[in-house]
């Protein structure tokens, strides 16, 4: 689904935690735009498969007066291979408003109106030099071929109507100065705004009751037809170590067999298959200590290249 982030004139970059946690909930690839050194075009960088070198890219790039679109990506579309689609960073983004499928995949660009956007849009994507583009390239070249101007009311109204429930965001410099605009909704948090809660949302799934357990997606929530509803609070910090130890958080007893609780009513299953993959990073993000969040990765049977690259900083 992606995080499509505004940074406006005179507010601060999002702290490191909170990119952070947007990135390893939109790991597919981070983009920014900002004004270049001239100040009289946006330089579009992308690419960024690597929180450090990313959140490290952010820093040196980004000022405190300039307006920045930050986004990072869950890819949904384009390049596919065997079946199997891939994430790459030519498809990150922001974009270039323009026609131009040779534009969109350049990693550094000088332009002079960006586009970025977070959902996924119901069109017939695209294809170029043997790949499939993504649904947001599409988008954008049929929004250049279609005349529509996202700066007009009325253009923005279309582009809604064609886009919804997504969120888009353009910028252009008028006399000098950035401007930017939005369509559909979008959060504000500490002065920046957000297409959706990546800022927030944790890491770990949620506890479920056992009578909806076959309907847990991956974020530990419950759906009964297109309804979803968390059935348990979100652990975090102490009481995802007591899991990890095989503790049941409300009783304070042992698990059962599977991973239910003692008294039958809830189940783990979701947040154990968590706590058995994430990163130490991922797991102090979470409110555990250095020590909680080394003991769980250690005490692992099967230790995958992630996690033993973490530990062995």
């Amino acid at each position: 689904m992606c995080v499509a982030i505004i940074k406006p004139n005179g507010v601060e970059l999002p702290n490191r935690e909170v990119l952070q946690r947007c990135f390893m909930h939109n790991s597919h690839g981070g983009g920014l735009a900002t004004l270049d050194k001239g100040r009289r075009r946006f330089k579009i960088t992308k690419g960024f498969f690597d929180f450090e070198v990313f959140y490290k890219h952010l820093k040196n790039n980004v000022s405190t007066e300039d307006v920045a679109f930050i986004h990072m990506r869950i890819a949904t579309h384009g390049v596919t291979k065997n079946g199997k689609l891939y994430a790459v960073a030519e498809q990150c983004h922001p974009f270039p408003m323009t026609m131009s499928y040779y534009q969109m995949t350049k990693l550094e660009c000088s332009v002079g109106t960006v586009f970025m956007h977070n959902g996924m849009i119901d069109i017939e994507t695209e294809t170029y030099d043997g790949n499939d583009v993504s649904d947001t390239m599409t988008f954008n070249r049929m929004t250049m071929k279609c005349g529509l101007d996202p700066f007009k009311k009325e253009s923005r109204r279309m582009l809604a109507m064609a886009s919804d429930p997504c969120r888009l965001a353009y910028m252009r410099l008028d006399k000098g100065k950035e401007e930017w605009v939005t369509v559909g909704t979008w959060e504000e948090h500490e002065d920046c705004l957000y297409s959706n809660d990546s800022y927030e949302r944790p890491l770990a799934p949620s506890v479920v009751t056992t009578a909806n357990k076959k309907w847990v997606n991956s974020y530990g929530y419950s759906s009964v037809g297109n309804i979803y509803m968390e059935d348990y609070d979100s652990l975090e910090g102490d009481d995802l170590y007591l899991v990890s130890k095989g503790i049941c958080v409300y009783s304070n007893k042992p698990m059962k067999k599977d991973y239910v609780s003692d008294c039958g009513k809830y189940s783990y299953a979701n947040v154990v298959k968590w706590l058995k993959k994430a990163t130490v990073t991922e797991l102090m993000l979470e409110g555990l200590s250095s020590s909680q969040a080394y003991d769980i990765v250690s005490s692992r049977k099967d230790m995958t290249p992630v996690i033993e690259k973490e530990t062995n900083k």
